[in-house]
């Protein structure tokens, strides 16, 4: 259904139908006429490198319309990402202290490329990777104590690529992160 009102929100003030902005504090809305009850279902994408990124990202991983298909291969994803660990014993309320705290170790970092590899890097300029997934918000503070290490056991491919962004960031930053 299209939209009948656009606009982006700059230092918090509404700007009603402009199209693009500049600045750190920039949101986009959308409005819709609604009857009662009814329903609309909305896809939005992103991307670091362009608008064409975002479209082959939304193309790629959303192709289809359909809430509770979508809802359901998200349950299928997070169940075989969570699964890497069967909890014997305790209570189902344990179960869920742990799987909640498991959940919580998967949601960080993000993958920061296109699904052509494309992504920005720490020097701002576009670069493409055939060889690591780019991660972003690696959360540093303490996490070589925990988290890293059962990431070496749960995910050494994913562990790997966190080394390889890492380095990554020192070649183009000069810094490790």
């Amino acid at each position: 259904k299209p939209f009948a009102r656009q606009g982006i929100a700059l230092d918090n003030k509404l700007q009603e139908g402009i199209a693009k902005a500049q600045g750190t504090n920039i949101k986009a809305f959308v409005g819709f006429e609604t009857t009662k009850d009814e329903v609309i279902e909305v896809k939005v994408a992103l991307s670091a490198v362009d608008i064409d990124g975002a479209l082959k990202n939304l193309n790629a991983e959303l192709p289809g319309w359909g809430f509770e298909d979508t809802r359901k291969k998200a349950f299928e994803t997070w169940n075989k990402e969570l699964s890497r660990i069967i909890v014997k014993g305790g209570s189902e309320d344990q179960k869920k202290v742990y799987y909640t705290a498991l959940y919580h170790t998967f949601v960080q970092p993000n993958t920061f490329n296109d699904v052509d590899g494309r992504y920005r890097g720490i020097d701002k300029n576009i670069h493409t990777t055939d060889c690591f997934t780019n991660y972003t918000v690696f959360s540093l503070w303490d996490t070589y104590r925990a988290w890293h290490p059962l990431m070496t056991i749960l995910d050494t491919a994913r562990s790997n690529d966190f080394v390889k962004v890492m380095l990554n960031m020192y070649d183009k930053g000069g810094l490790l992160p």
